[in-house]
């Protein structure tokens, strides 16, 4: 008798190490050229976000104090 098992799996998320970088985030009127940190933030429970612009401010409608990669425990910034 032949039996096998197949494990189940799931996509490994990305580190915040792999993401930093420069990003680029737009809307339809304008983009925003930002850099996300591996730096880690206490108090936004997440990593710093540069925005030399000050232009995320526009884009969204709160506040954009830090970030995090997709996929963790808590709401971020």
């Amino acid at each position: 008798m032949v039996t096998s098992a197949v494990m189940a799996g799931s996509l490994a998320l990305p580190t915040a190490q792999s993401l930093a970088g420069q990003w680029q985030v737009a809307d339809s009127e304008r983009q925003c050229q930002i850099e996300f940190l591996a730096n880690e933030q206490s108090e936004t429970n997440g990593y710093q976000l540069v925005d030399r612009q000050r232009c995320l401010q526009s884009v969204f409608a709160a506040e954009v104090v830090g970030w995090r990669p997709a996929g963790t425990a808590s709401p971020c910034c």
